[in-house]
């Protein structure tokens, strides 16, 4: 079976929100994939390895990672493990209002790209003031990563 992680970095509870509408959601459309929802901060990195596609969605604090994201990332350099052969399909949330609208995603791309891994397409960015229609648009976007994406298990090492 098919297994797709949706990890989520969330400081006041929007990006959650997000995530558990879109898990949601990916449940009742993709019966015959296993589909874990979890926040960055309880994950193993060493379990990322037993995911087919990996989605993982981050709140920008001060223009920068969120705390939560920055110690994810800090462990693949501590571990010296790197993330080749995954590929990860990202989307932001931050507040349009700031000079670097949903930087902290743009950083998670350069982390994971300087860590081996791929990221997949363009790169949703969504204003923290909700859009309803949110939801269905991440869901278009990830039915076409699970589409384009090769879904072979991935190494991690």
């Amino acid at each position: 079976m098919k297994k797709i992680l949706l990890l989520y970095a969330s400081l006041t509870g929007y990006t959650k929100s997000i995530a558990e509408e879109l898990y949601t959601s990916l449940k009742n459309e993709y019966r015959k994939y296993s589909i874990d929802i979890s926040n960055i901060t309880e994950i193993n990195i060493s379990k990322l390895k037993e995911y087919n596609s990996i989605i993982l969605g981050a709140s920008t604090w001060d223009g920068n990672l969120n705390p939560d994201a920055d110690e994810f990332f800090k462990k693949f350099k501590l571990d010296k493990r790197n993330l080749s052969g995954v590929t990860f399909a990202l989307f932001g949330v931050g507040d349009n209002s700031y000079p670097d609208f949903c930087g902290a995603i743009d950083t998670i791309k350069r982390l994971i790209e300087l860590y081996k891994g791929s990221v997949y397409g363009d790169i949703p960015k969504i204003n923290s003031y909700w859009d309803v229609n949110i939801t269905e648009t991440l869901r278009k976007w990830v039915k076409l990563f699970l589409s384009e994406n090769n879904n072979k298990p991935k190494s991690i090492t």
